[in-house]
């Protein structure tokens, strides 16, 4: 074993220069440094520090060991062996407390498995929850649309038919009113069906069965997608 005592010979960016030189040339040595450079050069190099005395019967936190004598810190054998004597105290303080905090860890992983079955139970709750009320919705859903279909007139059911006809047939959403009169009320001028079909047209706009809108001077209408579920509901099958 190379232990190397720095002494109050160096210090500071000296002592750094000097602990990187040993490191690279003697990589498993010792360096003794002073208490003020002990965390710089354990930071900066990979050597083991060592403290160069013992300061009030505590080594450094950050040294590996400590000097327990040495020619410009000289003390008596009486009071190296009451140091020896308190840092074999504070070793076994350091132990009860690893092993104090080991028992507590210890208690912690049991809090969690046993926590742990109660999580599960909670995210299954929840998860049964979430189907339910998604079930919910559907259903509710499903009597909504029940509830629509059931409200409509037979001229309403038919008119809301035909725009699906003719969208499926051009291959397009938007279908202009006028096309829709000239379909439906084949043999009548547009200008005496025109209120009429718009009235019936606002009736199913409301139950959102349909959308109308205008580009330019012509006016349009639409299935929105509600109305398509209402015409998957009913099965409706047209003929080519």
């Amino acid at each position: 074993m190379i232990l190397i005592n720095f002494k109050n010979y160096i210090f500071g960016e000296k002592a750094l220069r000097l602990a990187k030189k040993i490191e690279k040339y003697l990589p498993n040595a010792i360096v003794a440094v002073a208490n003020a450079d002990i965390e710089l050069i354990k930071n900066k190099t990979d050597l083991k520090v060592y403290s160069e005395y013992i300061e009030h019967k505590k080594i450094d936190k950050n040294a590996k060991g400590s000097l327990l004598n040495h020619s410009e810190h000289r003390i008596s054998f009486n009071n190296i062996k009451k140091d020896v004597a308190a840092i074999k105290d504070q070793i076994i303080k350091l132990e009860n407390a690893d092993l104090d905090t080991s028992r507590k860890l210890t208690q912690l992983d049991s809090v969690i498995l046993g926590l742990e079955p109660k999580f599960e139970k909670f995210e299954i709750s929840q998860k049964n929850k979430k189907e339910k009320i998604e079930e919910q919705i559907i259903q509710e859903n499903q009597d909504h649309h029940d509830n629509i279909i059931k409200s409509l007139t037979v001229t309403q059911q038919e008119i809301f038919k035909t725009i699906y006809a003719i969208q499926q047939q051009l291959e397009t959403d938007n279908i202009s009113i006028k096309s829709l009169a000239k379909v439906y009320y084949p043999t009548k001028k547009y200008e005496d069906v025109r209120s009429t079909l718009s009235e019936y047209l606002t009736i199913l706009s409301t139950m959102g069965l349909v959308a109308k809108n205008r580009k330019g001077k012509e006016s349009y209408v639409n299935i929105t997608k509600t109305g398509s579920k209402i015409i998957n509901k009913l099965n409706i099958k047209f003929d080519e």
